[in-house]
């Protein structure tokens, strides 16, 4: 496959994923088109400052570049929404998420205590959240919702890679509790490695566990240093 073919693969996959995100998000290469979400007009806007170093890392193409400023612009609600879609433990669409005054409120239904257990946690760690009231309610017997955010097929190895690698590291970046622009990340063939030095074991350890959350992740090389600060 031609790189303006891999490109152009890559694009629709990513906007496939935002429209499934059901957040409200829209997704563009200009971040500033994206419109407010309905009913939280006042939801952070809070910039992540270390996506712009992965946006303009070597060898991304520009539909990469885009999405990691999309990203990196993206508000409270659909970054927990995304997460949550990337997630192999929870299912975005069964999971309603309200966000105000920098309180995350979420409803809906789940399938297991794990599921609600995940969604709790991961909006408990976005930046800008002080507190979340998760009214999940758990039932075994609920229906199988398809999440609607295919894996591309590993015949297109460099979109499934590319695919895994900006899940992870906009997850990564998402984390209010982990340095993320102190860590690299690459995939290959569903094996995510990451690379870099962190300040603590435990940064070293949730990053694995998120980029082993990540659907398409079959194992993760995790390679973190732990360099405490001075």
């Amino acid at each position: 496959m031609t790189s303006d073919g891999l490109t152009v693969r890559f694009a629709s996959l990513i906007v496939a994923a935002a429209l499934s995100s059901g957040s409200g998000a829209t997704w563009g290469l200009d971040p500033s088109e994206q419109p407010a979400r309905e009913g939280s007009p006042s939801a952070p806007q809070m910039a992540l400052g270390g996506l712009n170093g992965a946006a303009e890392a070597e060898g991304n193409t520009s539909t990469e570049v885009a999405f990691y400023r999309w990203i990196d612009q993206a508000d409270t609600g659909t970054r927990i929404k995304l997460r949550l879609l990337w997630s192999k433990t929870t299912n975005s669409r069964t999971i309603h998420v309200d966000v105000g005054d920098e309180r995350v409120l979420l409803t809906g239904v789940v399938r297991t205590w794990r599921e609600k257990e995940v969604a709790h946690r991961t909006a408990s760690r976005m930046a800008g959240v002080v507190g979340v009231d998760n009214r999940l309610d758990v039932d075994p017997d609920a229906s199988r919702v398809d999440q609607g955010d295919p894996l591309p097929d590993k015949s297109d190895p460099g979109v499934f890679d590319s695919w895994i690698t900006t899940r992870i590291t906009a997850s990564l970046s998402f984390d209010r509790t982990i340095d993320h622009a102190l860590i690299r990340v690459a995939s290959r063939s569903g094996i995510a490695t990451l690379k870099g030095q962190v300040p603590t074991s435990i940064q070293k350890r949730e990053a694995g566990l998120i980029a082993a959350d990540t659907a398409g992740v079959e194992r993760v090389e995790n390679e973190l240093v732990v360099a405490p600060r001075m």
